[in-house]
């Protein structure tokens, strides 16, 4: 039988990476799942700090895992 897999990415504030590192381990996954941090930039400025403002990027923790 031949399934597909897709790589799911999520980037999620690091406020949020506990509670993502807790869910997804009680998932049982055949690859686990990578975690790394990352810098998102986007042309809108809603909900950007003064400092995300000026570099024109926003922290960010990056999740990636196979799934079928």
């Amino acid at each position: 039988m031949n399934c597909k897999q897709y790589l799911v990415t999520l980037n999620i504030p690091p406020s949020l990476e506990e509670m993502m590192v807790d869910n997804l381990l009680l998932l049982e996954t055949e690859h686990g799942f990578s975690s790394f941090p990352v810098n998102a930039h986007h042309h809108v400025n809603k909900g950007l700090s003064l400092a995300e403002q000026v570099t024109g990027r926003q922290k960010r923790v990056r999740f990636q895992m196979y799934v079928r």
